[in-house]
């Protein structure tokens, strides 16, 4: 996990409107999205907390815990990406008049990465320059990252 965070830090370096959090990794356990963002907010109670989810994670929402209260403290942000399309409508019967007021949706270009691809490259010895910020990417090979898979 203290990996994952630093390439993370590594990723969004020089953008000041992003940062990282090692919250959950302190609070330990099985860590639930209600959980985080009340302490988000207890913590930063001025800021607007936007939660940003594939359309795949939009469709499950409704059976995650306290589903109205992360309307509540968030924003969701459904994002389409390729063929997988946010649908609103979908989750709404479950979730009322919050789904319509707190989840938006936005399109993105399909990009045809994932983290399981990237450390199966990295496993076989394939390059993944230009998949990752450069940083990453230096993180992982001096770190020896995922070469046990």
């Amino acid at each position: 996990a203290r990996h994952r965070l630093a390439m993370l830090d590594l990723a969004i370096a020089g953008q000041p409107a992003l940062r990282t959090s090692d919250l959950e990794l302190v609070r330990g356990g099985e860590s639930y999205t209600v959980e985080t963002l009340t302490q988000l907010r207890r913590d930063t109670p001025d800021d607007e907390l936007f939660l940003l989810l594939g359309a795949d994670s939009l469709s499950d929402l409704p059976t995650w815990r306290e589903p109205l209260r992360i309307l509540e403290l968030a924003t969701v942000v459904a994002v389409n990406r390729g063929r997988n399309r946010a649908d609103v409508t979908e989750v709404a019967p479950s979730l009322g008049a919050a789904a319509a007021e707190q989840i938006q949706t936005i399109a993105m270009p399909a990009v045809d990465l994932s983290a399981s691809d990237l450390r199966r490259r990295v496993a076989a010895g394939r390059s993944i320059r230009f998949m990752t910020p450069r940083p990453v990417e230096e993180y992982i090979r001096q770190h020896r990252l995922y070469r046990d898979q």
